[in-house]
């Protein structure tokens, strides 16, 4: 009772400040949901990719453009060499994470060497994530849509003049499915992808929370 009433009362926070002009500032503990997406901006690894593994594959969708090209986001160009995906985390990961989901502590000697010669990259792993646009393609003004996750649909839309939020700023909206989401600017929390067939290191751009106060586990 006592945490859905927390819920409630951030929910109504939440669609109140969305018709006003005041940005709103909310602590990751207090979004804490049982769904969490993170989109993030990756730079890969070399082909063959780097030492080490860790379990599973890499889900990405379907492609949606010419051969060798990501889909575009929305209408808006690819822009570079990198690469735009969605990450999925069961719960809420800590910006300065150490360890992946797997329970494997990254190696901390992987600074001041390059990333690329260590274990991995710094950064939390996701428990799933899809590429959304290779090349990678700005998030803010458009609508990010891909089928994810093995055959959920997702759809992303950032505020035009997000990039100039400040961090933890209401910055648009985002829908797994039926499941409504909220997103927040970040900027800072690092993700890493170690799988067999793609590593990267990933900077999240926005992360949104589920508005969805019961139990979203079964989505997934």
């Amino acid at each position: 009772m006592f945490i859905s009433s927390i819920f409630f009362l951030l929910l109504t926070s939440l669609l109140s400040t969305l018709t006003s002009s005041r940005p709103l500032k909310v602590s990751r503990d207090l979004l804490a949901s049982s769904t969490n997406l993170y989109l993030v901006t990756c730079s890969p690894g070399p082909p063959g990719g780097f030492p080490g593994s860790l379990p599973g594959g890499l889900p990405r969708g379907p492609p949606r453009g010419p051969p060798g090209r990501g889909p575009p986001v929305g209408g808006i160009p690819n822009i570079g060499p990198n690469f735009t995906a969605v990450a999925y985390f069961a719960s809420p990961i800590s910006p300065n994470s150490t360890q992946g989901n797997s329970g494997q502590e990254l190696d901390s000697s992987c600074s001041p060497r390059p990333w690329q010669a260590c274990q991995g990259p710094p950064g939390a792993e996701p428990d799933k994530v899809s590429i959304i646009s290779n090349p990678a393609a700005k998030w803010e003004g458009a609508t990010a849509q891909a089928r994810v996750f093995g055959g959920q649909e997702f759809e992303a839309a950032i505020d035009a003049d997000a990039g100039s939020k400040t961090k933890s700023s209401i910055s648009g909206k985002a829908k797994l499915d039926n499941e409504e989401f909220v997103c927040f600017k970040d900027g800072e929390t690092a993700i890493r992808i170690w799988q067999p067939d793609l590593k990267a290191r990933c900077t999240t751009d926005y992360w949104c929370a589920t508005l969805d106060i019961g139990d979203s586990s079964g989505s997934m």
